[in-house]
């Protein structure tokens, strides 16, 4: 069996209202499976049961909200340093690739400073 990392896009959806924007995140699930379509179904049944309202007591800018899956966005075989199919230290899970525009913008993404990038797929 392979290891895959699976990038499952989460959103926050609120029960009433207009909602002008929409939190997401990104959660990233260590799947194994003999495949990719295997993994597809396992990460989409993982993300799945992330869904809900914690019992009534999930809120964003204090209003009910509910959390909603929204899809896998990439599904990433996990390249093993040494020996296939056994997780070890150093063994790269995920990536992602993205672009800038400057030099100065790399060092402010490192820092953790808001910077406009672009998302590659």
């Amino acid at each position: 069996m392979a290891w895959f990392a699976a990038h499952a896009i989460m959103y926050f959806k609120l029960k009433s209202g207009v909602q002008n924007r929409f939190t997401i995140w990104e959660n990233v699930y260590l799947i194994e499976a003999e495949d990719d379509s295997e993994a597809w179904k396992k990460a989409e049944v993982r993300a799945k049961q992330e869904e809900g309202d914690c019992d009534g007591s999930l809120t964003v800018d204090d209003q009910p909200a509910t959390l909603m899956f929204a899809g896998i966005r990439k599904m990433i075989t996990v390249s093993h340093g040494k020996e296939e199919g056994q997780l070890r230290h150093g063994d790269e899970i995920t990536y992602s690739e993205l672009q800038v525009s400057d030099e100065k913008s790399i060092r402010e993404l490192v820092a953790g400073k808001e910077v406009p990038v672009e998302y590659m797929e």
